[in-house]
């Protein structure tokens, strides 16, 4: 079938996990075989780390490398990713079902003002008695 890569045997007393003799050579294959492609390009490696960290929000991923967060994908720098940012369909996707932003508001209406006005009185400065008193003489 294929070439054996590991051989090992089940512990009984460690509730049958494997164990493996890790002095014997190990293969030296990397799980990111962008990295070992002498053809690709930094735009192609962008591409890749992006899909292989689930496809993050560019900023969150700028942010991880600028700090020094990612460091399993050699020739992808802060730098790197700014200059070939990738524009994935599965970022979008993933981000269709949250809530749009400011679409409601948190305050509540402010009550109507009591009208000062009685609905029989449209005078708006009505004068005092002592006014009209003073009038009529």
């Amino acid at each position: 079938m294929g070439d054996t890569i590991l051989t090992g045997s089940r512990n009984p007393n460690t509730n049958q996990l494997w164990e493996i003799d890790l002095e014997s050579p190990q293969p030296q294959e990397h799980a990111n075989f962008m990295a070992t492609t002498p053809t690709a390009t930094p735009a192609d490696l962008v591409a890749f780390a992006h899909a292989a960290l689930f496809s993050p929000v560019p900023s969150t991923l700028q942010k991880a490398l600028q700090k020094g967060y990612i460091t399993s994908f050699p020739g992808l720098t802060s730098d790197t990713f700014a200059k070939y940012t990738p524009h994935s369909l599965a970022t979008a996707k993933g981000h269709m079902d949250q809530q749009r932003q400011g679409i409601k508001s948190t305050k509540t209406e402010a009550a109507p003002l009591p009208l000062l006005l009685e609905p029989d009185n449209d005078d708006l400065f009505p004068e005092h008695e002592e006014q009209r008193d003073i009038k009529q003489q």
